[in-house]
């Protein structure tokens, strides 16, 4: 780490890369429908705000578990590596990291659980080599505790940029400044409630020149 540059902390999943097809075929696999015919149907529920479980019951789908041994196989399927391979880059990303590489300290800051996947998808994707460091939670404690743990000097100067209320609320909580990326599940609307600093289409809009 350079001392006397900033920090990007970047989410992955919905930041950095498109996960939406992962979470569908997921969804779909794990209540037994044919991803065909129902993940464009996933994929706009879910960024009108409807959860899985929301719709589950909304969609009088028959579940073949409870909502909590829905949520335990979800967990166990979401990171597996026969759906981590539905993953892309969103567009841009590579040469905007490219650009702030030069000035900024950067970090991945995640909640998967698998640190060694998450390290071996960013390889094979060709942009591990851009992070000083990838931050993973494993679900066991907060982003913003595990980047004050991890990092020694986290200043106001320094950014959380994420697709979700939980990443402008964890930056937030660290005196970070936060920025919105519209390429998640959230929309305008319920992250603008956060009052992030920035909200921007996607990562390759942010632009710090006049910072």
């Amino acid at each position: 780490l350079t001392a006397s540059r900033s920090n990007l902390f970047l989410d992955l999943d919905g930041t950095i890369l498109s996960t939406k097809e992962r979470c569908a075929r997921v969804f779909c696999d794990l209540l037994g429908i044919p991803p065909k015919s129902f993940i464009d149907d996933y994929i706009s529920k879910r960024e009108q705000g409807e959860s899985n479980s929301e719709i589950i019951r909304n969609g009088n789908f028959s579940p073949t578990s409870s909502t909590g041994e829905f949520s335990s196989k979800w967990m166990n399927a979401i990171e597996a590596p026969e759906y981590l391979k539905y993953d892309a880059l969103l567009d841009g990303v590579k040469p905007w990291l490219e650009a702030q590489k030069a000035d900024f300290n950067l970090h991945v800051c995640t909640n998967r659980q698998n640190g060694m996947r998450t390290l071996a998808q960013l390889r094979r994707l060709g942009i591990l080599g851009y992070f000083d460091e990838v931050l993973v939670t494993h679900q066991v404690m907060s982003k913003s505790n595990l980047i004050r743990s991890t990092v020694p000097s986290v200043t106001s100067d320094d950014w959380m940029i994420g697709d979700s209320i939980e990443d402008i609320r964890e930056g937030k909580k660290i005196k970070l400044q936060t920025c919105a990326v519209l390429t998640g599940f959230a929309g305008v609307s319920t992250l603008s409630r956060e009052r992030p600093d920035r909200i921007v289409r996607s990562l390759d809009y942010l632009s710090f020149a006049n910072s």
